[in-house]
């Protein structure tokens, strides 16, 4: 088995030569997460904004305000993750961790779906991320809510090393399919 770290460079590199091969990946990942995903008026969808050749959200995020669900993104205070509620039309900071976040004076929410980043998965619901451990901390917080892993298919892996604090995907949507976890 790999070491996360291994994993982590792996996988970027990987991402970065394949996502210029499929520019359609964000649309079809898009169209899958609305086919198994019933969203009532007052769901409320944590985002994240894509970095580094990430499976992109944008599609997803302009669909979403079209139908007028509530979004929100991920917003660092104080070493921990929260999410804060976002309009498309709003505007986004650059923060010191490399993303885009919500203004500090947004209103602080708690997504009841989440879509989670992933460097890899496995089909046990596991993912490694960038390795600041943000999503995991929410999570051990927040266990309640939906947590989708949003990624490319060639990202899973057989099995990923994991501690008790490791977030728990609930599915997996990728440009080509919809995991549901079975935990």
């Amino acid at each position: 088995m790999l070491e996360k770290t291994s994993i982590r460079k792996k996988m970027k590199s990987l991402r970065k030569m394949n996502y210029v091969f499929n520019p359609d990946a964000s649309y079809n990942a898009c169209k899958i997460f609305l086919q198994n995903n019933q969203l009532k008026k007052n769901a409320l969808v944590g985002v994240y904004w894509p970095i580094n050749f990430e499976l992109d959200t944008r599609p997803l995020i302009k669909y979403l305000s079209e139908k007028k669900i509530c979004l929100a993104l991920p917003f660092i205070n104080k070493q921990r993750m929260i999410f804060k509620k976002w309009k498309i039309s709003d505007k986004l900071a650059a923060t010191k961790y490399s993303f885009y976040a919500p203004l500090d004076s947004s209103t602080t929410v708690k997504p009841s779906i989440i879509l989670v980043p992933c460097l890899a998965y496995d089909q046990h619901g596991n993912r490694v991320g960038y390795g600041k451990g943000f999503y995991d901390k929410y999570y051990y917080s927040n266990k309640k809510s939906n947590y989708i892993g949003f990624a490319y298919k060639f990202q899973a892996v057989e099995i990923l090393p994991t501690n008790k604090y490791d977030l728990k995907l609930n599915s997996i949507v990728s440009e080509c399919n919809f995991y549901k976890i079975e935990n």
